[in-house]
């Protein structure tokens, strides 16, 4: 499925599932988990940050698109 084929809920949902990867990836870092084993949580981490940094700017919604779905949720 190519990125612009995406609908602006299915766009959401890549982001929050890139952002809850993060939250673990940060959640193990700072209390110690050791959920990847013998990688260095914090080069785990900052992948996971990079990995969302991309992932909004190549897959995530425009301002514009987020904008007209707030209007038209509105009935403007």
């Amino acid at each position: 499925m190519a990125v612009a084929n995406l609908t602006f809920n299915q766009k959401r949902i890549c982001l929050g599932i890139a952002l809850g990867v993060a939250a673990i990836c940060l959640a193990n870092f700072e209390l110690g988990w050791s959920l990847f084993g013998p990688l260095d949580p914090k080069k785990v981490f900052i992948g996971s940050v990079v990995a969302l940094a991309l992932i909004q700017h190549f897959v995530g919604p425009t301002l514009r698109e987020v904008q007209e779905h707030r209007d038209a949720k509105r009935g403007a």
